[in-house]
């Protein structure tokens, strides 16, 4: 992970870089597991199984 610092128009601002997982990440809140999927321009929930079946098939190949 790296930390870049900008000031922009008088603001600081905060760039953090982190480095995608070389596993999938799910979270768990109670009894429902989320998995999180990071995209170019965010990080989304995804609770389809099959949709989290078919995006961990296409980043982590077995």
């Amino acid at each position: 992970m790296t930390w870049q610092f900008h000031t922009v128009n008088g603001d600081q601002l905060a760039r953090v870089s982190v480095e995608p997982a070389n596993h999938p990440v799910h979270e768990r809140k109670g009894d429902q597991q989320i998995f999180w999927h990071r995209t170019p321009t965010s990080t989304i929930a995804v609770s389809d199984p099959q949709e989290q079946d078919r995006i961990i098939a296409r980043r982590w190949p077995a």
